[in-house]
């Protein structure tokens, strides 16, 4: 069992070219870790008759990838513009404060307040970028109407002219998934990843879909001024970090275009299998020293065994648990640091003032002290 990867040419020069590996995970580190496994085994990526195809060193193991949602990450777009802003007409810091007047409350519930929000601005952003394609009537044109007018109006007349715009459906990377058998799913998924592929080559200056996801992306201060400092009802953080924030990563954190390209090429070459659909079973088999794996959702059931078991993914950063970093440990067992959220499945960061000094145990916060990045992750975002 690898629970984590890195340093990958450390970790997995053990994984045996006669061996099989299963690999957890769709995101960056269960791509980085099948790069390690085959490219960096001499294997090497060509073009042929407009193609990206596999040429195999010989050394690769056979390599099984699986995930929970069964569901890819979006590719980034080929090219990343940078200088491209968004200017938000739906989902501002403004509006979260009407709302939090309104409900009379700093806290508010995400799926109930801030996600409709959200999808408003992400249908903004679609009909933006058609507009700047030709297929809308001109861009300033269409953002004073946004502007002056009933927005939801707006957005529901250009549904009926040009055809409708979901953003639950578009962040939903498993729409559509296919789960008859393995082949079956498989297939799925490669269409899947082959259509995202076409939106993340046009990118987000001449794919709608792509500028409407890019939302996520750019607009994560608004995110902040929602979530961060107990913005959220206890029942609603849990739900945002457990169910939403994977959605948002897989729409817009996931691996580069490259990298999917060729994850298409290891499909098609046959030394990546994808054969067990969403959420597998997984158990060590103590007589036969292997790993069973064993798909729970397809129709018909597939299971295979393998050798190696491979989590691609980091681990969270905790302040309670056996994943608690000895420093973070020492000082919650000196009363200097405390959970955001003790006993929370999802929440699992340190607790820190708007200075981001660490809260103890008695309720005061250490001025000597900051704490930043994945360890205070919970009570901000991002």
């Amino acid at each position: 069992l690898i629970v984590s990867p890195f340093p990958m040419q450390q970790w997995l020069s053990a994984i045996g070219s006669d061996e099989t590996v299963a690999i957890a995970g769709f995101g960056l580190t269960a791509i980085d870790a099948l790069s390690t496994l085959t490219r960096g085994r001499g294997g090497q990526f060509s073009v042929s008759d407009g193609q990206l195809r596999y040429e195999p060193g010989g050394e690769e193991p056979r390599l099984v990838l699986y995930s929970r949602s069964g569901a890819p990450f979006r590719a980034r777009p080929r090219v990343c513009s940078f200088d491209r802003i968004h200017r938000p007409v739906a989902f501002t810091p403004q509006r979260i404060d009407a709302l939090r007047e309104s409900r009379g409350t700093f806290r508010l519930d995400f799926e109930r307040d801030v996600l409709p929000l959200v999808y408003r601005e992400m249908r903004v952003a679609y009909r933006q970028c058609q507009a700047e394609l030709g297929d809308q009537p001109d861009v300033v044109a269409l953002t004073r109407r946004l502007k002056s007018g009933d927005i939801d109006a707006v957005l529901s007349q250009l549904d009926e002219e040009q055809g409708r715009f979901d953003p639950a459906v578009a962040l939903d990377t498993g729409a559509g998934m296919r789960m008859a058998n393995a082949t079956d799913y498989r297939d799925w998924l490669a269409g899947a990843l082959r259509r995202d592929l076409d939106e993340a080559a046009a990118g987000i200056a001449n794919s709608p879909l792509k500028a409407a996801l890019d939302v996520l992306r750019q607009l994560r201060d608004t995110f902040r001024h929602a979530v961060d400092f107990g913005g959220m009802t206890d029942a609603s953080l849990d739900d945002f970090y457990g169910r939403m924030v994977p959605v948002l990563n897989r729409a817009v954190v996931g691996p580069q275009y490259e990298r999917h390209q060729e994850l298409l090429a290891l499909l098609d070459a046959g030394i990546v299998r994808a054969p067990l659909g969403p959420a597998p079973d997984v158990a060590w088999d103590d007589g036969e020293e292997r790993w069973v794996l064993t798909s729970t959702r397809l129709n018909e059931v597939t299971s295979l065994t393998a050798d190696w078991l491979c989590l691609g993914t980091i681990p969270h950063t905790t302040v309670t648990g056996p994943d608690a970093s000895e420093l973070a440990a020492s000082m919650r067992r000196r009363g200097s640091l405390r959970p955001f959220k003790l006993g929370s499945k999802s929440v699992s960061g340190a607790e820190i003032d708007r200075n981001h000094h660490p809260v103890g145990a008695d309720g005061s916060a250490c001025k000597r002290v900051w704490v930043l990045g994945p360890l205070c992750e919970g009570a901000i975002f991002y």
